[in-house]
């Protein structure tokens, strides 16, 4: 049976290595007080969380589709365009990392860890992706009621389906290994010094949780002051940004060696 602390303390410990030497971020409230408040919300609610399902036959396979529906009931409540049930949706997105906290920790406890379970995350982060997608598209379209925002988004889920790179093994754009100082499987992938193509990847939504906070920010000023104009102009980005995006998929499937 585990204990409380030991779950906690290990989620902890995992967590802050992991973010500390593969991702080089510096855990310190002054640096960046606001990931620094969040981060610790969210480890302390997951931390509670895998106590309670850690002694029962929950598997992180299962807390990691439960991530997928947690994302797309915030979408369902952001649609119904109710005052009070969009500002629940919102929490839900700003909530969404918790089963990603969890399941790795989860597996790492029960002994279950997987290259599967490694790719079932990445399938659930491009879902999760495109659900809070949707959910921001059907908001602005319900606050302007022009239909472009439909079409927009239909587009956009139509050119995830067709990029050959979601549908081929991530082994031949990105190598998956086990690093056991973190404790997890990560993702290998080459990184490229081109200017212009990092800018263009920094503002696409890739579903990072900072640009995630960043739509719950516009969409809290909408709701309150009925400032929208940068909110309604994202659609329009990731639009452009998607074609992009397939164009570069295309590329390095088809003609890149």
């Amino acid at each position: 049976m585990f204990k409380y602390n030991k779950v906690r303390n290990f989620l902890f410990k995992r967590n802050l290595k992991l973010f500390k030497e593969e991702y080089d971020w510096d855990y310190k409230f002054l640096k960046s007080p606001y990931r620094k408040v969040k981060t610790v919300l969210n480890l302390e609610i997951a931390a509670i969380l895998i106590f309670l399902v850690s002694n029962t036959r929950i598997k992180a396979n299962h807390v990691t589709f439960f991530g997928v529906l947690w994302v797309y009931l915030g979408t369902f409540l952001i649609a119904t365009n109710i005052y009070h049930l969009v500002y629940l949706s919102l929490v839900i997105y700003f909530t969404k990392l918790i089963p990603d906290y969890m399941d790795g920790t989860l597996a790492h406890l029960k002994n279950e860890q997987s290259k599967e379970g490694f790719e079932l995350d990445l399938w659930a982060g491009e879902i999760n992706k495109l659900g809070l997608i949707t959910g921001t598209i059907i908001y602005i379209y319900n606050i302007t009621n022009n239909n472009d925002y439909l079409y927009i988004l239909i587009i956009i889920i139509l050119l995830n389906i067709i990029d050959p790179r979601k549908h081929l093994s991530r082994t031949k754009f990105g190598i998956s290994i086990y690093k056991k100082k973190a404790k997890t499987h990560l993702q290998k992938i080459k990184k490229n010094k081109n200017i212009i193509f990092n800018f263009l990847k920094f503002i696409n939504f890739d579903g990072r949780t900072n640009y995630s906070d960043f739509i719950i920010f516009l969409i809290i000023l909408d709701l309150e002051f009925d400032i929208n104009l940068l909110l309604i102009l994202l659609p329009w980005l990731w639009l452009f940004l998607n074609f992009l995006i397939l164009i570069r998929s295309k590329y390095l499937v088809f003609f890149k060696k």
